[in-house]
C-alpha cells in the first residue's frame, strides 16, 4: 500500500498534486492511511508539494506584468493548469515581492492596466476567494457561511455536507481563518480536523475520540 501511494505522488501533476483524500479514494482506502504513509517518509502535503513551482510561475508573471492584478494573475496561473484562489495567490504574491531580487524587471508592466477591456474589482482581500465558485454558484453559500460566522457572540454552530471530494474540510477551514480575521476567534484558536468517516463502522471508537 505504501508503495502505491508515493508512486502516485510520484507521477502525479506538480501544479495539481493530489490530496491525501483523492489518493485514498484512487486506493481505496482511509485518507489516514494515506497521511500517515506520507508523514512516515516525510512528504509534504499537496499545497508544500505544489508551492515551490507556483512561486517560479508567480514570479515569472509578476516580472513579465508588474501591474497584473490578483485576479488576472489567478486567471492565468489558472490557464497554466493550476487549480487556486485570488486569495491565495494574493498572500503568495506579497511573499513574492518582499524578495524584489529574484524578480525580473517588468518589460510590460502596464500591459493589463491600459490593453485590457475587463473591468474589474480586486477582492482578493476576501478570504473566502480562494473557494471556487464563491462568487458564482456557491455565492449564497459563502453568504451563509460568513452570516453563521459573525452571529454573536460567537458564531453559530455549523453542519457542512454534500459528496465526498467537494470541498467541505476546505470550507470549514476558510469558516474558520474568517472567525480569526474577524475577531470571532482568538489568534491562538486552535482549528482540527477529524474525519468521522473512518470510524463509521465504529461508533463506539468514534464516540471515545470525541469524548474521551
Amino acid at each position: 500500500m505504501e508503495e502505491e501511494i508515493i508512486k502516485l505522488i510520484k507521477n502525479e501533476d506538480i501544479k495539481k498534486p493530489l490530496t491525501d483524500e483523492q489518493i485514498a479514494m484512487k486506493l481505496n482506502i482511509l485518507r489516514e492511511n494515506v497521511t500517515n504513509t506520507r508523514k512516515k517518509y516525510d512528504i509534504p502535503d499537496s499545497r508544500s508539494r505544489r508551492r515551490g513551482q507556483l512561486i517560479k510561475d508567480v514570479k515569472s508573471l509578476v516580472g513579465q506584468y508588474g501591474g497584473i492584478s490578483n485576479r488576472k494573475l489567478t486567471k492565468l496561473l489558472n490557464n497554466m493548469g493550476y487549480d487556486v484562489g485570488k486569495y491565495a495567490i494574493g498572500k503568495l504574491r506579497d511573499e513574492v515581492l518582499k524578495n524584489k531580487g529574484g524578480i525580473p524587471k517588468a518589460d510590460n508592466q502596464q500591459y493589463f492596466n491600459e490593453n485590457s477591456n475587463e473591468a474589474e474589482s480586486d477582492d482578493s482581500d476576501d478570504i473566502f476567494s480562494e473557494f471556487i465558485g464563491y462568487d458564482g454558484s456557491l455565492k449564497g453559500q459563502i453568504t451563509r457561511a460568513k452570516a453563521a460566522v459573525s452571529y454573536p457572540p460567537h458564531g453559530l454552530h455549523t453542519l457542512i455536507y454534500g459528496p465526498s471530494g467537494v470541498g467541505k474540510s476546505f470550507l470549514a477551514e476558510l469558516m474558520y481563518k474568517y472567525a480569526v480575521e474577524n475577531g470571532n476567534f482568538g489568534k491562538d484558536a486552535p482549528f482540527f480536523e477529524f474525519n468521522c468517516a473512518d470510524y463509521a463502522d465504529n461508533p463506539q471508537l468514534l464516540l471515545a475520540q470525541l469524548f474521551g
